[in-house]
């Protein structure tokens, strides 16, 4: 939501809203150039975006142009982080523990951000299968995706908290 600070003037203020919380920040908008003071939290975030800032701010022909696409850029830019940061500590004890119940035997890899487990299993005839399982930011909430070599679809699902 974009608001006018005074009227006459070529000032907006606003709130980003993204998973991560809200944002405040201003905007100067002037014929030749357009001017972003956004909070401190905001601008960190913002901080190794700064060629696409400069494009939206450029290429916009009016401030909520600039809101709306300022918003979508801070919220990649927290879902990305949210990736590369991991699961929480309770969340890395579950699987420890799933996997153990899975058994360390059928464990091939774990990435260190814990995001793919790979495992294998062998089937009755002796063959040997892989399946990748690759954990959301919203494990165990959400279900993992998985992906394998198998001659039907394998797709989890499950209700409420996941478990391997």
């Amino acid at each position: 939501m974009l608001l006018v600070e005074q009227e006459g003037h070529n000032r907006y203020s606003g709130v980003l809203e993204t998973s991560a919380g809200q944002f405040w920040l201003t905007l100067t908008w002037l014929p030749t150039k357009t001017e972003l003071y956004p909070e401190w939290r905001l601008e960190e975030l913002l901080r190794d975006a700064q060629r696409e800032v400069a494009r939206i701010l450029k290429s916009s022909s009016e401030p909520e142009q600039v809101f709306a696409q300022l918003e979508t850029l801070t919220e990649r830019i927290v879902s990305s982080r949210a990736l590369n940061e991991g699961p929480s500590s309770a969340t890395v004890q579950q699987l420890l523990t799933e996997l153990q119940a899975i058994g360390p035997q059928h464990i091939t890899a774990i990435s260190d951000s814990f995001h793919e487990v790979k495992l294998e299993v062998i089937d009755k005839a002796g063959r040997r299968h892989m399946c990748t399982v690759h954990l959301s930011t919203g494990y165990p909430q959400r279900p993992p995706k998985c992906t394998t070599a198998l001659p039907v679809p394998f797709t989890p699902t499950c209700n409420g908290n996941c478990r391997l």
